[in-house]
């Protein structure tokens, strides 16, 4: 039996294992960077949803913020507002009575203007009452604030709650001065409008004539 010259050579066992050790690694090798192009995938997934929680959680933040900062101004503002009208009108109630017992032809009694007074003096007391309540207010929002060394602390020993020094005992003073400062507040606003009504009735009984002189006759000279 004759072999053809260009019938290939089988392999020996030799060669066999080598061809079937190399296609083995090229599995491998094919595999692991199969497995590492997922697991990469997976890092930048996981960062991507990382990145866009700090973003979510950095706008809420500073919303939270902007949200707490205008609450503050504008109530700062309205306690501000409150003391400025009774104030005001104090002031302008003052100039008037004397306006009015300098001028000889009207006849008024000044004492018609004292419950006025008073009405807008209590509304000056309220609204400074209510800014002493609101300060205890922020205060008690400090104090229940964990402290910077305790935040410091947390990040290398993390602990199973946030630290923090917020008590029940805390948060009722929180919400009693809040309502105990609005319903303040509320008040400086009704003595401003009770003080106004008061001044209405006052110039109710003014008498813009002059007061009758009396006549006197020969008879009674």
């Amino acid at each position: 039996m004759t072999v053809s010259s260009n019938s290939p050579i089988p392999p020996s066992a030799e060669q066999a294992f080598e061809l079937t050790k190399l296609a083995q690694e090229h599995r491998f090798e094919a595999a692991g960077a199969q497995d590492r192009r997922a697991h990469e995938r997976n890092l930048i997934d996981a960062q991507s949803v990382i990145d866009a929680r700090k973003e979510y959680a950095r706008q809420v933040l500073e919303y939270a913020l902007l949200h707490h900062r205008h609450l503050k101004e504008y109530g700062q503002a309205c306690l501000r507002s409150l003391f400025i009208l009774n104030g005001g009108a104090i002031v302008s109630l003052l100039a008037l009575v004397g306006s009015l017992l300098s001028r000889s032809g009207v006849a008024f009694q000044p004492s018609a203007f004292v419950p006025a007074f008073i009405y807008f003096a209590s509304g000056i007391g309220l609204s400074i009452l209510s800014m002493f309540t609101a300060y205890l207010n922020y205060g008690f929002h400090q104090w229940g604030q964990a402290d910077p060394g305790r935040l410091a602390n947390n990040i290398y020993h993390p602990s199973e709650e946030w630290p923090h020094d917020f008590t029940p005992q805390l948060g009722i003073k929180i919400s009693c001065t809040f309502f105990i400062a609005v319903a303040l507040g509320v008040g400086s606003l009704g003595a401003f409008g009770c003080g106004c009504f008061e001044v209405a009735k006052a110039f109710e009984t003014l008498d813009p004539r002059p007061a009758a002189t009396p006549t006197t006759t020969p008879g009674n000279r």
